[in-house]
């Protein structure tokens, strides 16, 4: 896959009618996908059309000795601005997430506890032979268990995607499926007047969860909240 460094040196190199060492459709299909190099296009050829024909003390009108520098000029301070907020709101999204893989991580440690502590057998003979106690509750302690085991890897994938950020989509598809399923769920057991405590923070979870993978998808793909707002305005 091409980074933004490559395709935005292909793309300087294009403009200065310089051979760009890589196929035009594959870094034409990385900026149509790409709102950073889109950017960085647009300011290339709107800084182009003016320093194609800049004023000299001389006769008027010449071209520059040297195009790229002219441009590279102008678009270096926006790029490395650009640059810099991917880089906080990278790092920012890591911070949550790895707070989320925390909380599932020790929910489900305390799951497991729990599970331990439902009565399922018992010594009726003292000679070691166990059988079931009238109170056990086996299948609450399997429930138990795997819902612990639902809450483990989920803070395994949280905690693979702060060091993976380009494996965010991914996890966001199961994340968010899992919070539209509990969230049915969830309205109708409120709409009864049914619904569980840790019903409801699972959904929370979850939700604040898929929230935070879609910010790191968004700051790995270089988008922004106020860039997003300043283009719709427009």
């Amino acid at each position: 896959m091409l980074s933004h460094e490559q395709v935005q040196t292909a793309l300087s190199a294009r403009v200065d009618g310089e051979k760009t060492g890589m196929p035009d459709d594959a870094v034409d299909a990385h900026v149509a996908e790409c709102a950073q190099c889109a950017a960085f296009q647009e300011q290339l050829v709107a800084l182009s059309g003016v320093a194609l024909f800049p004023e000299s003390s001389g006769d008027g009108m010449a071209p520059p000795e040297n195009l790229s520098d002219v441009i590279l000029a102008g678009v270096e301070p926006q790029w490395r601005r650009a640059a810099s907020a991917r880089a906080r709101g990278i790092a920012v999204s890591r911070v949550g997430l790895v707070l989320l893989a925390l909380l599932f991580l020790a929910w489900a440690v305390a799951l497991l506890v729990d599970s331990s502590a439902v009565p399922q057998f018992v010594d009726t003979d003292g000679a070691g032979e166990k059988v079931l106690s009238p109170d056990a509750r086996p299948e609450q302690a399997a429930a138990l268990v795997e819902a612990a085991a639902v809450r483990l890897g989920l803070a395994a994938g949280l905690g693979f995607v702060a060091y993976r950020p380009p494996a965010a989509v991914s996890l966001l598809a199961v994340m968010g499926t899992m919070f539209v399923f509990s969230l049915g769920f969830a309205v109708r057991d409120i709409a009864l007047g049914q619904a569980a405590a840790a019903q409801l923070y699972f959904l929370g979870a979850t939700g604040v969860s898929a929230v935070a993978l879609v910010a790191m998808w968004a700051a790995e793909r270089g988008f922004s909240i106020p860039g997003a707002w300043r283009a719709l305005g427009s």
